[in-house]
């Protein structure tokens, strides 16, 4: 078991970190001041200084920020671990506690099992001759760009990494084994070019933040993350089956109760995401996974932001995928779960029609086609269609947000209302 220094001005929360981490056995010392912390760390001896610190941001005197800055004036991040938690959740709030030197960032409310992992994680990387199971092996691919490869199988950290489930933009998903326990779960382990890029590696946090906050059946589940010898994971329910995308350029439009389903099921996990205040802003066929139970799960939330948060997309800056994009968010509006909702819709009539609403081959081109006139009727492509499910899918892509449904939950409601009749 290790020291662990705790520090915040809450005298609620810092009594629940402490009891927290004291249950596991940790000698644990608590301080209401950062400033209060940093003169004890300074003039304590090896054998009584903290083996880490758990600090929060927002403090008086000397905050969280100031407190990591000048811990690395004297020990380095593997001396001397910093995990900072802090309210503040945009990416300039992450990146400005990274760039002070801390390890990792915990944003609030937390849950007890997220802080615990955490710890275990940075204290195994304190001890450096604990060695792999087997080399993590990380080659340069000459004949394209820089990409991660991987002699299979490896192991990093407590987890035996198994084949690879699919590649992105974030890095690679693996299928793995937690040798603890003998569960299965995926295993996304983020690429170099992104941990070497500061925003990058602040979303690969947000996405292992978000997915803490939300309890549903149809939102993957968040079970562990961390980092081993420089490379960040993030362990998550294994769901089994094919996506959306994957299993429409198969078999080509979807049967109209199968799509229904998933849009029952993926309303649901929207749902969930509006009762924490986030928007997933990712919406799209390849991020939905039609599982093996017949359950619809919604995946990837590298993009995902609290709608409250301003910071992450710049004016005039759309993220997300072209031809799934609201109209307003294309013109530079904030998403919100409108746009998430207009997503889904568009989603929808995809996987029912086998083409998109407003296809194009570029941004401007799915923006012009938005606004030359209604995309082919439904009921034309799809002459088995339910009306209701066309008049629904309709309202989901009607280009004024004013007129959009905003209700995700009653959307899940009335796909659960059209399922009944089919």
């Amino acid at each position: 078991m290790a020291r662990i220094a705790v520090a915040d001005d809450d005298a609620g929360l810092l009594e629940f970190a402490t009891r927290i981490l004291a249950a596991r056995g940790h000698e644990v010392v608590a301080y209401k001041d950062g400033q209060d912390l940093l003169d004890a760390a300074l003039a304590a001896g090896p054998e009584t200084r903290p083996e880490l610190v758990v600090s929060d941001v927002q403090m008086p005197r000397l905050d969280g920020i100031g407190l990591c800055r000048a811990l690395r004036k004297q020990f380095s991040k593997a001396a001397l671990p910093v995990v900072l938690v802090s309210v503040l959740e945009a990416e300039d709030d992450i990146l400005r506690g990274f760039e002070a030197g801390a390890n990792d960032y915990l944003v609030k409310p937390y849950r007890a099992p997220v802080l615990v992992a955490k710890v275990q994680v940075l204290l195994r990387e304190r001890e450096i001759l604990t060695p792999f199971a087997a080399p993590f092996v990380v080659e340069d691919d000459t004949t394209g760009p820089l990409t991660d490869r991987v002699k299979l199988p490896f192991t990093i950290d407590k987890y035996d990494v198994e084949g690879e489930i699919g590649r992105g933009g974030m890095g690679t998903v693996y299928r793995a084994k937690d040798r603890d326990t003998g569960r299965p779960v995926a295993l996304k382990i983020i690429s170099r070019r992104v941990a070497d890029d500061r925003v990058g590696l602040a979303r690969f946090f947000r996405e292992a933040a978000t997915l803490a906050r939300i309890d549903s059946p149809h939102v993957v589940r968040a079970i562990d993350s961390g980092m081993e010898r420089g490379r960040y994971f993030l362990a998550m329910d294994l769901v089994t089956g094919k996506n959306a995308k994957t299993r429409l350029n198969a078999e080509g439009p979807l049967p109209v109760r199968a799509v229904v389903e998933i849009g029952r099921d993926i309303a649901l996990a929207l749902a969930a995401l509006q009762e924490k205040g986030l928007v997933h802003r990712d919406m799209k066929p390849s991020n939905i996974i039609m599982g093996e139970d017949g359950r619809s799960t919604l995946v990837d939330f590298g993009l995902a932001r609290s709608q409250k948060d301003q910071a992450l997309t710049e004016t005039g800056e759309a993220i997300g995928t072209p031809h799934y994009i609201a109209p307003e968010v294309l013109r530079g509006a904030q998403a919100d779960i409108r746009s998430d909702l207009y997503s889904l819709g568009a989603t929808l009539y995809e996987l029912l029609a086998g083409q998109k609403p407003f296809p194009g081959a570029t941004v401007v081109d799915v923006y012009q086609n938005m606004f030359t006139g209604p995309p082919p009727p439904l009921k034309d492509l799809v002459p088995e269609i339910p009306k209701e499910l066309v008049a629904l899918i309709d309202a989901l892509i009607e280009r004024d947000p004013a007129l959009r449904r905003d209700n995700p939950a009653a959307v899940a409601e009335e796909m659960a209302g059209i399922l009944e009749k089919l």
